[in-house]
């Protein structure tokens, strides 16, 4: 999910004050309204700004129901003490995970190194990231060959 994308949709213009919602459909690649009724059942109203403890709380059920991995961390762990804005933060930040910028009054969606939304080029102070990274299920090797090598010598035996 992209910014444009977020843009088109009648539940967006409908809705105001709702970056985290939008933060939260780009980063974890879902449409708006799924995003919105995550929002919705956590205790957002619409057409109000959202709260920390909120978006906390959606992403904890989003780690949830998804095959990610959430990490709260601070810009500072990247920039070795140098401030993080909309505008640099993508120079810091690994290309193959997305995230959610925390700033003093605003989310922002980063996703694949961009920012998906209206600060990107901006210097608005980024305070807090959630770090979006999806796991990668691994693949088992079965030994078939030796079980069936066993099981054929048991049975020659009868």
């Amino acid at each position: 999910m992209d910014l444009k994308t977020v843009q088109a949709t009648t539940e967006y213009r409908a809705d105001k004050n709702h970056c985290a919602v939008v933060a939260t459909a780009v980063a974890f690649n879902m449409d708006f309204k799924t995003a919105q009724e995550h929002y919705d059942r956590a205790g957002r109203r619409r057409r109000t700004g959202t709260s920390l403890f909120v978006i906390g709380k959606v992403i904890g059920r989003l780690k949830q129901l998804q095959t990610v991995k959430v990490e709260e961390e601070t810009p500072t762990n990247y920039t070795n003490g140098k401030t993080m804005t909309a505008n640099n933060c993508i120079n810091y930040l690994d290309e193959n995970c997305n995230y959610i910028a925390l700033t003093t009054n605003h989310a922002i969606g980063i996703k694949a190194g961009k920012v998906e939304d209206w600060t990107e080029g901006r210097r608005h102070r980024i305070t807090k990231l959630y770090k979006i990274t999806p796991e990668v299920l691994q693949a088992v090797k079965v030994e078939v060959a030796s079980a069936l090598n066993e099981l054929n010598e048991l049975m020659s035996k009868f």
